[in-house]
């Protein structure tokens, strides 16, 4: 017995456009946050190897929010550390930098058109670009010198 794989696929299309937005929310509601370093910068002074990481409160605030959904996580208020930053209105290194040429353009070009910024120690902040419930990770700052 064979399937009829585009049949089955027409389908799964046909019952996804009938689903409604509020149940698109609710599927979307239960993704986790994933991190991706991928694309993280060569330049010492915003990458991993920059002696002035704290590697552990680094990793222990990707873990924390690793824990929720993507909702929530978008939900969370600027006082635990998350920050969505308008690239037009930014200030300081950051308004003129952009995504690594490694990132690609076709990412580029999916990517919400905002940075995010996860404070993770005093001063110490990740800094990168999102794309569904993926954030990938482009800057490490542990001396608060990329925005204002």
């Amino acid at each position: 017995m064979s399937i009829n794989f585009k049949e089955k696929n027409k389908n799964k299309d046909a019952k996804n456009s009938n689903i409604s937005w509020l149940d698109k929310l609710r599927q979307s509601s239960d993704l986790r946050v994933v991190w991706n370093l991928s694309f993280i910068s060569q330049n010492k002074k915003y990458n991993l190897n920059n002696p002035n990481v704290n590697h552990k409160k680094m990793i222990t605030k990707l873990e924390e929010i690793s824990k929720h959904s993507l909702v929530a996580f978008a939900n969370l208020p600027r006082s635990s550390g998350v920050e969505f930053l308008d690239p037009n209105r930014v200030q300081g290194k950051l308004a003129n930098m952009n995504c690594p040429p490694s990132f690609g353009k076709l990412r580029e070009a999916a990517a919400v058109n905002k940075w995010f910024s996860i404070r993770f120690s005093d001063c110490s902040r990740i800094i990168g670009k999102r794309i569904d419930n993926t954030f990938y990770v482009f800057w490490i700052d542990p001396n608060h010198d990329l925005y204002v």
